[in-house]
């Protein structure tokens, strides 16, 4: 069942560049897997910003 074995991580930002955010979740997954034994899906969210038109 892939329910033991994942974890979920959705990091949230509404800062731009939302690029960092990409980074930090880039170079975290493999640390978190090694820390937890576990595979882990780390989905990012940019919610758009007015200033922006987005």
């Amino acid at each position: 069942m892939i329910a033991d074995k994942t974890q979920r991580i959705t990091p949230i930002t509404d800062e731009y560049p939302t690029v960092e955010l990409w980074e930090a979740e880039r170079n975290a997954d493999s640390l978190m897997e090694l820390a937890y034994e576990r595979e882990f899906l780390v989905e990012s969210t940019a919610v758009p910003d007015i200033q922006f038109g987005l």
